[in-house]
């Protein structure tokens, strides 16, 4: 009898560190820890598991640096509360910014064919006026690039989206439709990443076999190699681990051991990354590994789903305080929408995934042994920096189609 497997495929990028700036001043040298913020990934991921059925790509830590832009212009509660979803108990935003800065510095250091670029941007309607410090804060703490627009002018629109391509080798066309009349500010994060197998797969040997969805068979290339792997056993799971050029990047895939993928993510939470890179530790295994070729795309608002995580007050035009956004300290903007888009190749030569968040802020007033290991049925997949720790991309592929 067939298993019946819950349709999801959701793309987790978590770049995440926890390292205070007192200990990355003291040695540069040393990678930032993740662990900490993984556990909002970790939340994020499974809220997202459990809502429509069908591939979904989904970025964490985009949205986490996003949002930990905004978080620098907000106030009070508003604060208070993104800092508590955004961070450990005890850190200041001063900290997460350090954190920020230094993981993305560690992850800009990689060795030749692992690639990963992480570009942010501020964009202000040229009628608003902004706090200088405010945008002296984006550029010194994320680096961002700020400008000044007409938000009435269609080529502004064009400029944001043209920003975006570009920070994702095109992957990534666009985020923003349209600006409305009420929008004053664009806070966007884009990620890329393009990474070859340190043993690529050879193309000769990929053959077409049937992978089971949860509503029918379907036949789709699936990419082989025979090799030592290091192999991963979670509570009713267990996968492999692949490395790329750059070996502290890894990729992973879990198979659930029955029941759904949907279901089996419920139960976990961020050990589950704990465990992935624990299995590093451990001696390898021969594999013989069948892994689909797959190309998938996504985008989401993601507005009720922080709601859901506890993030209330900085969505509320009544509550919302990012007087440090204002010029003269006016509690006048909120968070209208959390825009979100992906994108991901995984094929014999290697991995290419992109991620764009747009945070758009809105005016109030206007509202062991050999081991074969054949992932023909739905799996949890990822790359993991095991330097940091951090989890780069996490995933549930249901549905696999060829690039």
């Amino acid at each position: 009898m067939k298993r019946s497997i819950v349709p999801i495929a959701i793309l987790f990028l978590a770049l995440s560190s926890v390292l205070s700036a007192a200990a990355f001043h003291e040695s540069q040298s040393r990678p930032p820890d993740g662990t900490d913020r993984n556990e909002f990934s970790v939340q994020l991921f499974k809220l997202l598991a459990g809502q429509e059925p069908g591939n979904m790509l989904f970025s964490p830590t985009s949205v986490h640096i996003a949002l930990s832009m905004t978080l620098n212009g907000a106030g009070s509660t508003t604060r208070d509360e993104m800092l508590g979803i955004l961070a450990p108990p005890g850190t200041t935003l001063e900290t997460l910014n350090a954190e920020t800065a230094a993981m993305v510095a560690s992850l800009g250091n990689l060795q030749e064919g692992t690639a990963l670029a992480v570009a942010n941007s501020l964009w202000v309607d040229q009628h608003y006026p902004v706090s200088p410090r405010f945008v002296a804060d984006m550029r010194r703490s994320f680096d961002a690039e700020t400008a000044s627009l007409d938000f009435n002018s269609p080529t502004a629109v064009k400029s944001i989206n043209d920003w975006v391509s570009q920070a994702t080798n095109r992957k990534i066309e666009s985020i923003i439709d349209r600006l409305s009349a009420d929008m004053r500010m664009v806070l966007v994060n884009a990620i890329h990443f393009l990474a070859d197998w340190k043993y690529p797969f050879d193309a000769n040997d990929t053959r077409n076999r049937v992978f089971h969805t949860s509503t029918q068979d379907i036949r789709t290339p699936f990419m082989n190699k025979s090799m030592s792997m290091h192999l991963v056993h979670v509570p009713e799971g267990r996968g492999v681990l692949f490395p790329y050029t750059d070996e502290r990047m890894q990729f992973f895939a879990i198979m659930p051991d029955s029941g759904t993928v949907g279901d089996w993510l419920q139960g976990q939470d961020a050990t589950l990354l704990d465990t992935i890179f624990t299995a590093l530790e451990q001696p390898k295994t021969r594999v013989e590994l069948s892994l689909p070729k797959f190309l998938d795309r996504f985008e989401k608002p993601l507005s009720r789903d922080l709601q859901a995580l506890g993030m209330r007050i900085p969505f509320d035009p009544n509550r919302a305080d990012f007087s440090g956004m204002h010029a003269d300290g006016l509690k006048d903007l909120y968070i209208g929408d959390v825009l979100h888009k992906t994108f991901i190749r995984v094929d014999e030569k290697g991995t290419e995934a992109a991620a764009v968040t747009a945070v758009v802020m809105r005016v109030t007033s206007m509202m062991p042994t050999g081991e074969q290991m054949v992932f023909d049925r739905p799996f949890v997949y990822g790359i993991v920096d095991t330097e940091t720790k951090s989890a780069l991309f996490l995933g549930i592929m249901e549905h696999p189609q060829a690039p």
